[in-house]
C-alpha cells in the first residue's frame, strides 16, 4: 500500500500490479527469466538521474514531507499521502532482488536500477552497497515508474486464500465508489485478473436508502432518500403487501406527513422525489447547532478561548442495503449471491483521506459510529445497521490538515478537532436514525389507524362484545336451522324418488308429467344442494354458539394483558417521570443551596444558638446526599391532589428573577420583566416554578452559546406579561429550523447527547396542559431567521 500511495503521489493515473509466484520475470528486467516476481508499474512523472541520486537512494529522505509543511500539493492539485521516506525499504520483506525502471516526460532515456538486500549488512557501510544502473532509450511521452520484486520471500502467501485476502484489504483500502475513484488500481495475481470490489450504479440502484452529507466548515447538510422496500424490515410479505404495496405508500404517506392524524410522530419537510418513496435535508450551523463542553470539544486549548477547533470541511454518503434484494435485483445480478457477496465485501463506513483508507475506521467490522447499539430485533424496520450500510467520509490533506493520523496510521489523534470530527458525523447518524425511528413508529401508528377505520373498533370491548352477540344469535337460529335441514333433506329424498320414477318409468307417467321432468331434476338438485349448504351452516353455528365462552376467555385475557401494559406503562411513565424530576430536583436543590449560603451569611452577623448553626449544616448535608441518591428516588406525581395558591403572575415572575439575580449577574445576562397587563392566577406554585424554570435555562444555555461565538452581544431574557399570555424569549440563536414543527415531542433537541434529552419542553408543554393552559413558539423571527418566542396562554387559571 506504501508503494502504491507513492505512485499516487506521482500524479499516477493509474497503477499496475503484477504477482506471479510460478512464471519467469518479463524480458525487460535486469533479472529476467528468474521464478515468482512482483511488479508495480504506473504513469506517473518518474525520476530523473539526480533524483533517484539525491532522494530515491537516500533512507529516510522525502521531500513531501516539506510539500505538507508549506501546504504545496502536486501538479493535479494532490497532497501527497507519504512523508516517512521509508515505502521503498518496506519491499525488502517481499523479495531478496529489488528493481525500479522510471522515466519523465520529454526524456529519451530510462533509467534501470537494481541491488540485492542480502548485500546490506552490518559490516557493510551503505556507501559501499553494489548498485546496478544503466540506461536504455525510450519515446518522450512516455513516463512513469516501474518496481520490480524477484526472488519472492514467500511464494505461498499470495495462493489461494492469502490472495483473496490481500484482494479484500486491498479492496478496503481504495475508495470503493467507481465514479469516484481518484485513480485506478488494477490487480493480477497469477494470471487471474481481480478486479477490485467496488460500488458501481448498478449495484446503488439496489440500496433502499441513500445519504448524503456535506460539511462545509460552517454548516452540515444532510440529503436522504427512502425507497418504499426500507419500510419492509421484519414485516412479512403480505402484511407488507397490504399495507403499503397496495397503493405504493401513498396513504400511509399522507398519514406520515399529516400533523392531525400522526401527531406524535409526524415528520416535517420531507417531499417525493422520482424512484424514490421520499426524501428529506436537514441543515445545521456548526457554531449553533453544534454546542458541547468548552474544554473537550469546542476550543483548540486553553491558550485560544475563542477559536472554535473546525475540522474542516468533507462529504460522505452512505448506502442502506436490504440483504434479501429488490424486485431488480435478479434482472441486474447474475443472483441474489452475487449481490450479497458484492455488498458483504464493501459493508462498513470508511473513512477516506484522498482516496485512501484511514483505519481501523469501518474496517473488518469496526463499528466506529456505533451503530449497533439502536440495533433491535423487535422494530418492523430499522435505523443504519452496521450489517446493512456502505459508504464513506471523503477528507483530504488540504482541507482537513488538523485531522492528524497516529504514527501507526491507525486512526486520527486525540485532540479537538478529531472529536468535533466525531461529533458530526454521530449528528449525521442520529439525524438519520431520527426520521428512520419516526418513521417505523408512524408506521405502527397508522396500522393501528388503518385497523379502526376498517373495523370501526376503537377498543377491545367492541369486537368482544360482537362475538357475545353472534354467538346469542346463533343459539337463538339454531333450532330453527336444524329443523330446516331435516325438511331440505327429507325433500330432497322425495323428489328424487319421482325423477327416477318417471325417468325409468316414462310409460306409466301422468299427462303433463313427462314435460315437468327437467324442471323437477333441477329442483331437486337445488334442493339436495339447500340441505348440504344447511349442514355446512349448522357446523358453523354450532362454533359460533361458543363465541360466548371464547368472547370471555379473550376477555380476561385482554384484561390481563391490558393490566399488564398498565403496569409497563407505569414503570415507562415512572422512568421518565424520574429523568424528567431528576432534572429538576437538581434545579430546586441549588435554590436550596442559594438560600442556605445567604442565610448563613446573615447568620454569621448574629449571635445565634449552636442549634440554628448545626441545622445549616445539616440542610448542607442533606443536600450532598440528595444528590448522591437521585437515582434511587421513586417519584409520582399526583396533580389532581395539589396545592393552589392566588398571586398575581406579576408578583411570581419577580421572585423568579430575584432567585436568578446573583447567577445572571456573573454571567452578565440581562433579565427583563416587562409588565403590560397584569393578571392573577391560581395555580401550584412548584409546578409554575418547574415550567420557568425550564424555559429560562434553556435559554441561559443558549445565550452561553452564543456568547462563545460573540463576545460583543449583551444576553438578554425578556418575559413579558399580558394577559391572558405570557411571553418568553431571549436574544440567542433562536430555535433551529430543523426542529420547529417538533420542538414540543420528546427527545427532540438539538443539544449534545450528554448535554440535553430533549424533555424540557415536553415537560413543561405537559404540565401546562395539566392546568388546562397551553404552549406555543410565535411564527415572528430574529434576525437569524429563527422563531424564538414562547408564548403560554393562562386564560384557563386566571382568577377573575
Amino acid at each position: 500500500m506504501e508503494l502504491v500511495k507513492n505512485s499516487y503521489d506521482a500524479d499516477a493515473d493509474w497503477v499496475k500490479i503484477i504477482i506471479s509466484t510460478d512464471s519467469a520475470a518479463p524480458d525487460d528486467l535486469v533479472h529476467a527469466g528468474s521464478k515468482g516476481y512482483i511488479t508495480l508499474e504506473d504513469n506517473g512523472d518518474g525520476m530523473t538521474y539526480d533524483d533517484i541520486i539525491k532522494k530515491w537512494l537516500v533512507i529516510s529522505l522525502s521531500d513531501k514531507r516539506e510539500m505538507k509543511q508549506n501546504n504545496k500539493t502536486t501538479k493535479k492539485g494532490r497532497v501527497p499521502l507519504g512523508d516517512k521516506g521509508v515505502g521503498r525499504l518496506s519491499t525488502q520483506r517481499l523479495g531478496q532482488q529489488l528493481e525500479m525502471i522510471s522515466g519523465v516526460l520529454d526524456s529519451t532515456e530510462l533509467h534501470h536500477l537494481s541491488f540485492n538486500w542480502n548485500d546490506f549488512t552490518s559490516r557493510i557501510p551503505l556507501t559501499k552497497v553494489p548498485i546496478n544502473h544503466f540506461s536504455t532509450p525510450k519515446r518522450p511521452k512516455k513516463k512513469g515508474t516501474k518496481l520490480a520484486v524477484t526472488r519472492l520471500a514467500n511464494p505461498d502467501v499470495w495462493k489461494k486464500e492469502g490472495a483473496d485476502r490481500f484482494r479484500g484489504q486491498l479492496s478496503q483500502l481504495i475508495f470503493p465508489y467507481q465514479k469516484k475513484r481518484p485513480f485506478k488500481v488494477y490487480l493480477t495475481i497469477n494470471g487471474d485478473s481481480k478486479g477490485l470490489d467496488e460500488i458501481t450504479e448498478d449495484l446503488q440502484t439496489q440500496a433502499v436508502g441513500h445519504y448524503t452529507f456535506e460539511f462545509t466548515g460552517n454548516t452540515l447538510a444532510i440529503d436522504g432518500k427512502i425507497r418504499l422496500g426500507k419500510l419492509r424490515g421484519n414485516n412479512s410479505k403480505e402484511e407488507f403487501d397490504n399495507y403499503l404495496l397496495i397503493d405504493s405508500g401513498q396513504d400511509f404517506l399522507n398519514f406520515l406527513t399529516s400533523e392531525t392524524d400522526n401527531k406524535n410522530y409526524f415528520i416535517p419537510d420531507i417531499s417525493t422525489e422520482e424512484g424514490w418513496y421520499f426524501s428529506f435535508h436537514r441543515e445545521f450551523a456548526f457554531d449553533k447547532d453544534f454546542p458541547g463542553k468548552k474544554d473537550i470539544i469546542s476550543f483548540t486549548d486553553s491558550s485560544d478561548k475563542d477559536s472554535i477547533a473546525n475540522p474542516g470541511p468533507f462529504i460522505g454518503e452512505i448506502d442502506d442495503y436490504d440483504m434479501r434484494g429488490t424486485d431488480s435485483t435478479d434482472n441486474i445480478f447474475t443472483g441474489l449471491k452475487q449481490y450479497k457477496n458484492l455488498v458483504t465485501n464493501q459493508i462498513g463506513i470508511r473513512v477516506f483521506r484522498d482516496g485512501f483508507g484511514i483505519k481501523p475506521y469501518g474496517f473488518d467490522g469496526q463499528d466506529w459510529l456505533n451503530l449497533g447499539s439502536g440495533q433491535t430485533s423487535g422494530a418492523s424496520f430499522y435505523g443504519l445497521r452496521p450489517n446493512n450500510v456502505v459508504g464513506f467520509v471523503s477528507v483530504s490533506m488540504a482541507q482537513n490538515s488538523q485531522l492528524q493520523e497516529l504514527t501507526s496510521r491507525e486512526g486520527f489523534t486525540e485532540s479537538p478537532y478529531s472529536r468535533n470530527f466525531m461529533l458530526i458525523m454521530q449528528r449525521v447518524v442520529r439525524e438519520i436514525n431520527s426520521v428512520l425511528e419516526r418513521t417505523r413508529r408512524s408506521y405502527n401508528e397508522y396500522k393501528r389507524h388503518v385497523s379502526e377505520k376498517v373495523t370501526g373498533f376503537q377498543s377491545i370491548a367492541q369486537p368482544v362484545a360482537l362475538l357475545k352477540q353472534t354467538s346469542q344469535q346463533a343459539e337463538a337460529v339454531n333450532l330453527r336451522s336444524h329443523q330446516a335441514e331435516r325438511r331440505f333433506t327429507d325433500l330432497s329424498k322425495s323428489l328424487k324418488v319421482q325423477v327416477n320414477r318417471l325417468q325409468n318409468e316414462p310409460l306409466f307417467a301422468g299427462p303433463g308429467e313427462s314435460v315437468t321432468l327437467p324442471l323437477l331434476k333441477q329442483t331437486q338438485e337445488m334442493v339436495a344442494e339447500g340441505a348440504r349448504l344447511f349442514t355446512e351452516i349448522n357446523k358453523i353455528l354450532g362454533e359460533a354458539k361458543k363465541w360466548e365462552e371464547t368472547a370471555a376467555y379473550v376477555n380476561s385475557k385482554v384484561a390481563n394483558l391490558e393490566g399488564q401494559i398498565v403496569q409497563f406503562t407505569e414503570l415507562a411513565g415512572l422512568g421518565l417521570t424520574a429523568e424528567a424530576l431528576t432534572h429538576d430536583v437538581y434545579v430546586l436543590l441549588e435554590r436550596i443551596n442559594t438560600y442556605t449560603d445567604d442565610f448563613n451569611q446573615q447568620l454569621k452577623q448574629t449571635s445565634a444558638s449552636p442549634l440554628v448553626h448545626e441545622y445549616v449544616e445539616y440542610v448542607r448535608s442533606f443536600s450532598r446526599d440528595l444528590h448522591r441518591q437521585l437515582n434511587h428516588l421513586s417519584p409520582s406525581l399526583k396533580f389532581n391532589r395539589e396545592k393552589r395558591d392566588t398571586t398575581l403572575i406579576s408578583k411570581f415572575i419577580n421572585k423568579i428573577e430575584s432567585y436568578y439575580q446573583k447567577r445572571f449577574s456573573k454571567l452578565g445576562i440581562r433579565f427583563i420583566v416587562d409588565t403590560k397587563n397584569d393578571f392573577i392566577i391560581s395555580a401550584n406554585p412548584g409546578k409554575l416554578t418547574q415550567i420557568f424554570d425550564n424555559l429560562i435555562l434553556n435559554s441561559e444555555y443558549w445565550l452561553r452559546e452564543r456568547l462563545r461565538a460573540d463576545t460583543d452581544i449583551t444576553p438578554e431574557i425578556r418575559v413579558e406579561i399580558s394577559e391572558p399570555t405570557v411571553k418568553v424569549s431571549d436574544n440567542g440563536y433562536g430555535i433551529s429550523q430543523n426542529v420547529e414543527s417538533t420542538l414540543f415531542q420528546p427527545f427532540i433537541t438539538t443539544k449534545p447527547g450528554e448535554v440535553g434529552r430533549g424533555l424540557g419542553l415536553f415537560i413543561v408543554q405537559q404540565l401546562l396542559e395539566s392546568m388546562g393552559c397551553d404552549i406555543l413558539l410565535l411564527q415572528k423571527r430574529n434576525k437569524f431567521n429563527r422563531r424564538y418566542i414562547f408564548q403560554l396562554n393562562m386564560e384557563s387559571i386566571i382568577k377573575s
